[in-house]
């Protein structure tokens, strides 16, 4: 399912949201869009087949070990873009960051 210029719009995003939960059986699910300047949030379904409570942009969902792949994919999105690079230090690209030692890092030439 690819998003088109309906689903650029708050009532094109929550269509767009509710077919794909449905095409996909989720039962709830919220999405929150950043573009443009502007936040667009999209609710659709229950927060469980168990306990079956409106979804809204304020539920709380269970995420586990799914942000670990998101996370990882955001990365190498940056990466992709050169925007990152995997082998720079953290304190580099997030300078409030401070490292322990202030040395090379293991197995790093000096």
């Amino acid at each position: 399912m690819n998003a088109d210029s309906t689903e650029k719009s708050p009532a094109g995003l929550a269509e767009f949201v509710e077919r794909a939960a449905a095409k996909s059986g989720i039962p709830g699910v919220t999405v929150g869009v950043w573009a443009d300047g502007r936040e667009t949030f999209a609710s659709h379904g229950m927060t469980s087949l168990d306990n079956p409570l409106p979804v809204d942009r304020d539920t709380l969902f269970q995420l586990g070990s799914t942000t670990k792949t998101f996370t990882a994919v955001a990365l190498m999105r940056l990466v992709a873009d050169g925007r990152v690079e995997l082998d720079a230090r953290c304190a580099g690209t997030f300078p409030s960051s401070s490292s322990r030692t202030g040395g090379p890092r293991p197995g790093s030439p000096s």
